[in-house]
């Protein structure tokens, strides 16, 4: 069961975490993609180590995106170590295929998709916004 939080305690989860994992989700469109480069990028100003991972290809039409290369494919049986994983435009953890497996961290997920099934340790969670590059802007 997922704790829900709002904006605010999202941003105090996410400064106390020194290393972080962003994760978009499988099938990647242009709010997860997006919306996790956003996030990446404002942490890593504020000095965090960040990675960004997605277990599926990219399609081209992003390849404008600024970071888009820096996205990490994990491997199965490979390991990585954070103090936080965050999920990004995402409803469900099958959502980010083998990330699950690959990382082992408390898990923030950021979303707005109303069918969201709660799965995260935190849930930042607005239903009401268009896309969660509405909730990025906001944070």
């Amino acid at each position: 069961m997922s704790k829900r939080i709002t904006l605010h305690e999202a941003l105090d989860i996410l400064k106390k975490a020194n290393s972080l994992i962003l994760v978009s989700h499988v099938s990647p469109d242009g709010d997860t993609l997006g919306s996790t480069l956003a996030l990446a990028e404002g942490l890593k100003q504020t000095g965090k180590k960040v990675t960004i991972m997605v277990d599926d290809e990219i399609a081209s039409t992003y390849s404008f995106m600024p970071g888009i290369g820096e996205y990490v494919h994990p491997k199965k049986g490979q390991s990585y170590e954070a103090d936080l994983l965050v999920i990004v435009d995402s409803s469900s953890l099958d959502r980010i295929g083998i990330v699950e497996e690959c990382v082992k961290a408390p898990i923030l997920n950021i979303d707005h998709h109303v069918s969201n099934n709660e799965f995260a340790d935190y849930i930042w969670l607005d239903a009401s916004a268009a896309a969660t590059g509405e909730m990025m802007f906001a944070l």
